[in-house]
C-alpha cells in the first residue's frame, strides 16, 4: 500500500492507485490558509509540517495521525525539510532569514547557518545531505555546506528577479534546479558552480519542478500556463510537452521513478506511468475546488522495515532499466506504448511450471528419452565453451517455442515478453542458447536428468558469479567516489579551520600591538627625577609653615569678632 500526501488548507493521505482517502490532518494552530510546506521523514512514517501560521509540527501517520512534537522555540517558520538519511534532524527556514538545523531528539537547535537578507521561501537537502539550499523572497538562492555551516555559493535564476521552486536530484548530489516567477528554469552543478542549462520553460510562473530519478539529463517542470514540460539538459530544449485542462501546481516522482504524480489547481491528482503518457494511470479528487500546493509520494520502505519502524506495508515497486547514454533512449522509454504487449502476452500459457524445465521440455506432461538427453548435454557443452556468448538468462520460458524463436530476430527484440515488468531492452549479440533452443532435445544420449539439472545449476552459478563481479566493481567505484568526496570535504573543513586560526592569530597580534603602544605611552610620561629624602623634608617644612600661617589667620579673625 503506497501513500500520496497532498496539502492545501489541510493535509490528506490517499492510497494509490485507488485514490481512497486513508488519513486526514489539519494543523492544530493554523488559521485559514494553505499549509506552507510538508516533508516526509526517512522511513515514510513521519512528516514535518509548517502551517500557514504558528509553530512547525512533526506528525506520525502510524495507524492514526498524531502530533509527536511542536517546535515552539523556533519563531515564524516558513519552510522545513527532513534530513534524507535520518529522521533526527530537520532544516527550518524562518521569516527573519534564519536557516536552522533542529535536533528532534534533543529538542534544540543543532546548527545555525549565516542569516539571509530576506525571508526564506523553501529549503532542501541534496541527496547525500552534504549541502542545504535555501530560496529567498528577493530571488537569491543560498547554498550552505552542511558540515562547516558556511555559505558555499549564491545563485540567481537567469533573467529573473524571483525564485518560485527549487529541487535537488534524488541520487546525483551535485545537480540542483530552480524555477522563477518569470517562467525561467535553470540547472547547476554545485561542485563546479557551473550552470548546465537555462531555458524559458513557461509563459507564466513555474509552480514546481523535479529531476528524473532514473536519468540525470531530464528535468520536468510545471507552470501556470497549463503545461508540463520535459527538458533535455544537454540539448537545452523541450522534448515532451503535456497540455492539461487545469494548471499543475505540484508534481513528484515515485520512489522507483516509474510514476509521475501531478497536483492541479482544482484539487485533482493525476498519476502517469512514465512509460506511456497517452492516458493517466490513475486520477482522483484530493481537495475539491482547492489548489494543491504540495504533492509528495511516500518514501519507499519495504516489508522488512515494517516491524522496525511500524510503518505501512509498501510492496516493492517494479524495477526500471538503467539509463543509457543517449537521451533518445530515455524518450523511447518514457513514451513506450504497451498496447501490443497485451495481445502477445495472451498467447502465453497460464501455468507453465518450472521455467527452465519447460524450456527444456521437462514439465509434468513430457519426459525425455536417454537419446534426447544426450543431445542436450552435447549441445550444452559446446555452448559453455563459447566465450561471452550471453550476458544473462531471460525469463522467456513462459512463451511457446514459436514466440521464443520470433523474439530472437532484431525486429521483434524491442520488448521483453514475460511476467516481469516490461521495458525496452538493449539489442545484444546473443547466440542461440541451448536453454531456450527449439533443437535442444532432438539427439540421443545416455545421461540422466540429474546431469542436466547439474548443468543448469552450473550455468546459474556462472551467472551469479558474473553478477557478483559486477556488484563488486560497482562497490569499488562507489567507495572510490566516496573517498574522493570525503577528501574534498575534509580539505574544505581544514581550509576553513586554518582560516579561522589565522584570523585568531591576527587578532592576538593586534591586541599585543595595542598593549605595547599603551605601555610606551605610560613610559614616556615625564616624572620627577629628584624624588629623594631632602625633597620630602623641604616639602614637609613648607606645609608646616602654611599650616601655622592658616592658624594665625584664624586666630586673628576670631579676635576681631570679639
Amino acid at each position: 500500500m503506497s501513500i500520496i500526501a497532498t496539502s492545501s488548507d489541510d493535509i490528506k493521505f490517499h492510497e494509490w492507485s485507488e485514490g481512497d482517502l486513508k488519513l486526514y490532518y489539519r494543523p492544530t494552530n493554523s488559521h485559514e490558509g494553505p499549509v506552507k510546506t510538508i516533508s516526509w521523514g526517512r522511513d515514510g512514517n513521519w512528516l514535518v509540517i509548517v502551517p500557514n501560521s504558528g509553530p512547525a509540527e512533526v506528525i506520525s501517520i502510524k495507524g492514526n495521525v498524531k502530533v509527536l512534537q511542536t517546535l515552539h522555540n523556533i519563531h515564524h517558520p516558513t519552510c522545513a525539510a527532513f534530513h534524507n538519511n535520518t529522521k533526527k534532524n530537520i532544516v527550518i527556514g524562518t521569516l527573519s532569514g534564519q536557516v536552522l538545523v533542529y535536533d528532534i531528539k534533543a529538542q534544540n537547535i543543532k546548527k545555525r547557518f549565516p542569516r539571509a537578507s530576506a525571508p526564506i521561501l523553501d529549503v532542501r537537502y541534496n541527496s547525500k545531505d552534504s549541502h542545504v539550499a535555501a530560496s529567498c523572497e528577493n530571488g537569491d538562492i543560498l547554498l550552505y555546506n552542511y558540515l562547516t555551516t558556511n555559505l558555499s555559493s549564491l545563485y540567481k535564476v537567469p533573467k529573473s528577479d524571483s525564485v518560485s521552486a527549487i529541487n535537488f536530484h534524488r541520487s546525483q548530489r551535485n545537480l540542483f534546479a530552480a524555477g522563477s516567477e518569470e517562467g525561467m528554469v535553470a540547472c547547476w552543478d554545485i561542485n563546479t558552480n557551473q550552470i548546465l542549462c537555462d531555458v524559458s520553460a513557461h509563459h507564466a510562473r513555474v509552480t514546481d519542478l523535479t529531476l528524473s530519478p532514473i536519468r540525470n539529463d531530464l528535468i520536468i517542470t510545471s507552470g501556470m500556463d497549463r503545461r508540463v514540460a520535459f527538458y533535455d539538459l544537454a540539448a537545452k530544449k523541450c522534448v515532451i510537452e503535456l497540455e492539461v485542462s487545469n494548471s499543475t501546481t505540484a508534481l513528484d516522482y515515485s520512489a522507483c521513478g516509474t510514476y509521475l504524480g501531478l497536483g492541479s489547481q482544482n484539487g485533482n491528482v493525476i498519476v502517469y506511468d512514465s512509460r506511456n503518457f497517452r492516458q493517466p494511470f490513475s486520477a482522483f479528487v484530493a481537495h475539491a475546488d482547492k489548489r494543491i500546493h504540495h504533492l509528495f509520494f511516500q518514501k519507499a520502505i519495504f516489508s522488512g522495515a515494517v516491524s522496525e519502524h511500524g510503518s505501512f506495508d509498501i510492496a516493492p515497486e517494479e524495477p526500471v532499466p538503467p539509463p543509457t547514454k543517449k537521451i533518445g533512449d530515455s524518450l523511447s522509454f518514457i513514451t513506450c506504448d504497451d498496447s501490443n504487449d497485451q495481445d502477445i502476452s495472451q498467447k502465453a500459457p497460464q501455468d507453465v511450471g518450472d521455467s527452465f524445465l519447460v524450456a527444456l521440455g521437462l514439465n509434468s506432461t513430457s519426459h525425455l528419452s536417454d537419446r534426447e538427453i544426450s543431445t542436450a548435454m552435447e549441445t550444452t557443452d559446446d555452448f559453455r565453451k563459447r566465450p561471452d556468448t550471453t550476458k544473462r538468462i531471460s525469463f522467456l520460458a513462459n512463451q511457446p517455442s514459436e514466440n521464443i524463436v520470433a523474439m530472437k530476430t532484431p525486429a521483434n527484440s524491442a520488448k521483453q515478453i514475460s511476467s516481469t515488468p516490461k521495458y525496452l531492452t538493449e539489442h545484444l549479440p546473443i547466440s542461440e542458447s541451448p536453454i531456450i533452443s527449439s533443437n535442444v532435445c532432438q539427439g540421443t544420449c545416455g545421461n540422466s536428468i540429474g546431469d542436466i539439472k547439474q548443468m543448469i545449476k552450473d550455468t546459474i552459478k556462472e551467472e551469479n558469479q558474473i553478477l557478483a563481479d559486477r556488484f563488486a566493481k560497482e562497490v569499488a567505484i562507489q567507495v572510490a567516489n566516496f573517498k574522493k568526496e570525503f577528501t574534498w570535504e575534509v580539505a574544505d573543513a581544514v581550509g576553513h579551520i586554518r582560516r579561522h586560526l589565522l584570523d585568531l592569530q591576527m587578532s592576538i597580534v593586534k591586541q599585543f600591538v595595542d598593549i605595547e603602544t599603551k605601555i610606551d605611552t605610560i613610559n614616556n610620561t615625564p616624572i620627577r627625577e629628584y624624588v629623594c629624602d631632602e625633597y620630602l623634608i623641604r616639602k614637609n617644612d613648607e606645609l608646616l609653615q602654611e599650616i601655622e600661617s592658616l592658624r594665625a589667620q584664624l586666630r586673628e579673625k576670631n579676635y576681631r569678632k570679639f
